[in-house]
């Protein structure tokens, strides 16, 4: 039942075919040689479940099933005899038509489990091919170890990929080799500033934080962007006085620049209030990396654009200048219409969030073609649930599981928990106890019962417990107060585990009313459980604390009250509409889409501030509203573009990784910069037109 268990399906090739003398013996071997691993605490298999039976009439045994890999010597009659008369082996060592053979490997638990894991799948699996088995793997350990493989390998291509894209894209809506030979400098020493600090840490990539490579490269290419931006519109400035006039393009974008880092930055430190462990790394990580990147941008930009050596004839042309009037030209006269349309969206959008599914489910990251997600599938189909739902029951006195109430009530609660329809294969220590009680009585189908008498039962007890091959340890505690049952349920997602949870802890609660017994639930379903309150407390304080921290900070750059309410609409709106999508579309908020809220919000309030950065200087200069909205636009829109097309095309590159959350936090980025996109160059003239 552990939670790390290793659920091997071996094939025997065909019907009834598990108790040929040849499959059981290298069923023996295999458990043998597995066991032996220091790492490995047992195999639960044909080749090493004990037996419980008479010798004679009146000596009772305790061992395995069989004890030979000699396959001349196995008596396979009587081991399917043996094998037959525990009721609790058919329904857990087989699938019902004795063909699949099943081995339960339950590795040692310990810290160093993430390391180690890896290392003894591959262990079972090179095992299982050495004594040429035809098997199905599965377990949550062999899931979690698919998912961390994945992300490694998805890591190193779609950053390369990535990199490869946004260079070329630059290339081209630039035509200049200096920018992009600048932003790749540039994207390779935050790279390599990110690495470090990470590696430095032992950290590891998962399905979550694969992301951050990519999501640093963006961000150095939208600070670049924007200074090439002003250096574009200086231009003239730096061919007559190249020193002067850099200092015009610095002093245009450098505050401004610094303000959009601290952003990003709070909303990336906002991630770590969360109570999810990886999320937390994930944001202060990705925290460091903003402000890493500020710094290599400001150290190194301003001196490669030193280096190059403008003339008067030099034309460097800004992409999308025509597209960016044209929307202006748009926007300003139809400023009433554009913005109660955008009311109208917003409307719409609050409307898909009232169908936000919050849920996650690990197995659903993985893509149906996967092989660790077909080998569960065919498990689950052929021999049924195997996923342990781990109980403890607490009688908090020496003994009190020995008393005939409480095994009662176990047995009933068990028989009632089968019924479930999402729940089977139930194993306690009263599986043990009623197959003794039936071996020392008369052996007849009723005596597979729990003893009226506490003394005999104690009797039996001490009689098994002195077998060296009895398996209480993973039933009972040494002082036989506490009992540990375990419910087989489907690989489902959190919501669905939470409703199985719910009626196996009813049946319990009901059957154990007046008893005093504590039941507690433990292991890897409880906690998938609790993340769906984490999901939702990470995204309300997460969302909660970067926009409180982010208008602080957009507050005291401009020290208006009015920025407040043009970066308001701009920046909270995108994500409205993205949750929004996300309801009206079936998409889940889960561990991976959970932190979508606030890193969007980071993000595109740096394109906010750079456009409110100018337009109050324009302000400044004594032009009303419209005409200073109109002319920061015509500065900055093509900017915008530029970097709205950009995190497009670097977050669409990870709907092509090999894990759904994956593809979703990176399509769902993207979306979003879409809507910011539109919010910035739609929403925030045409709100300032309209409302000012």
């Amino acid at each position: 039942g552990n939670d790390e268990v290793i659920i091997a399906m071996v094939d025997s090739g065909g019907d009834g075919k598990i108790f040929e003398p040849a499959f059981l013996s290298k069923l023996r071997s295999f458990s043998i040689e597995v066991e032996d691993n220091k790492d490995i605490r047992r195999v639960l298999g044909i080749g090493s479940a004990p037996y419980i039976g008479l010798r004679g009439e009146q000596d009772l045994i305790v061992e395995d099933l069989y004890e030979t890999t000699d396959e001349t010597k196995i008596n396979a009659a009587e081991v399917k005899k043996r094998f037959g008369e525990n009721k609790l082996w058919p329904k857990l060592l087989a699938d019902s038509r004795l063909r699949g053979a099943v081995l339960i490997i339950e590795p040692k638990a310990s810290k160093e489990m993430d390391v180690k894991r890896p290392e003894i799948i591959a262990f079972v699996k090179n095992a299982l091919a050495k004594h040429n088995f035809t098997y199905k793997l599965a377990g949550m350990g062999v899931m979690y170890d698919e998912l961390n493989r994945l992300s490694l390998q998805d890591s190193g291509i779609f950053t390369s990929l990535s990199y490869v894209i946004l260079l070329i894209t630059l290339y081209f809506l630039f035509r200049s080799r200096h920018l992009v030979a600048i932003t790749f400098v540039v994207m390779v020493l935050s790279g390599l500033a990110f690495l470090n600090v990470y590696g430095f840490f032992h950290q590891n990539f998962n399905m979550v934080t694969i992301v951050l490579p990519t999501l640093i490269m963006i961000l150095c290419i939208a600070d670049v962007n924007h200074i090439f931006n002003r250096y574009c519109l200086h231009l003239k400035d730096v061919a007559e006085d190249k020193e002067k006039g850099l200092v015009l393009v610095i002093e245009d974008i450098l505050a401004p620049s610094l303000f959009t880092s601290l952003t990003e930055c709070i909303g990336f430190v906002s991630i770590v209030l969360t109570p999810i462990a990886v999320l937390r790394t994930f944001g202060a990580f990705a925290a460091y990396s903003a402000m890493a990147e500020y710094v290599i941008v400001w150290a190194t930009v301003p001196y490669m654009l030193g280096l190059i050596k403008p003339t008067s004839t030099i034309k460097l042309e800004r992409p999308f200048e025509k597209l960016s009037a044209g929307i202006i030209d748009f926007v300003i006269p139809n400023r009433k219409a554009v913005f109660l349309t955008f009311i109208a969206v917003i409307a719409v959008s609050c409307y898909g969030v009232k169908f936000l599914d919050v849920d996650t489910y690990s197995m659903g990251f993985l893509l149906p073609s996967n092989p660790v997600r077909t080998d569960s599938d065919f498990i689950e189909k052929s021999y049924g649930n195997y996923l342990p739902l781990e109980v403890r029951l607490k009688t908090k006195r020496n003994d009190g599981i020995l008393e005939p109430d409480f095994l009662n009530r176990l047995v009933n609660s068990q028989k009632e928990i089968e019924s479930l329809p999402d729940a089977s294969k139930c194993a306690s220590i009263t599986d043990v106890i009623m197959r003794l009680n039936q071996v020392w009585t008369d052996g007849k189908e009723e005596s597979y019962r729990i003893s009226d008498n506490k003394l005999q039962i104690s009797q039996l007890m001490m009689i098994y417990e002195s077998d060296p091959d009895n398996d209480l340890v993973y039933m009972v505690d040494k002082k036989y107060s506490e009992a540990r049952l375990t419910i087989r349920i489907p690989m489902v997602s959190a919501a669905n585990m939470k409703k199985i949870e719910d009626r196996v802890s009813a049946v319990l609660a009901k059957n154990f009313a007046g008893s005093n017994a504590e039941i507690q639930f433990g292991g890897y379903v409880p906690l998938y459980v609790r993340l769906l309150e984490y999901i939702t407390w990470s995204q309300a304080v997460s969302f909660g604390t970067a926009l409180v921290y982010i208008f602080i900070v957009i507050g005291l750059l401009f020290m208006r009250f009015s920025a407040l309410l043009w970066g308001l609409g701009p920046n909270v709106i995108p994500v409205i509409m993205t949750l929004g999508f996300m309801g009206i579309f079936d998409i889940r908020l889960d561990i991976a889409t959970v932190t979508i809220a606030s890193i969007t919000l980071g993000i595109a309030v740096d394109d906010t501030i750079h456009e409110l950065f100018h337009y109050y200087i324009y302000l400044g200069r004594g032009m009303k509203p419209i005409e200073a909205i109109k002319e920061c636009l015509s500065d900055e829109g093509p900017a915008v573009i530029v970097t709205s097309l950009i995190l497009c095309l670097g977050f669409s590159v990870l709907g092509l990784a090999s894990i759904k959350s994956v593809m979703y936090f990176g399509l769902l980025i993207a979306l979003t910069m879409i809507f910011a996109f539109l919010g910035e160059l739609f929403l925030l003239p045409s709100m300032i037109g309209y409302l000012s």
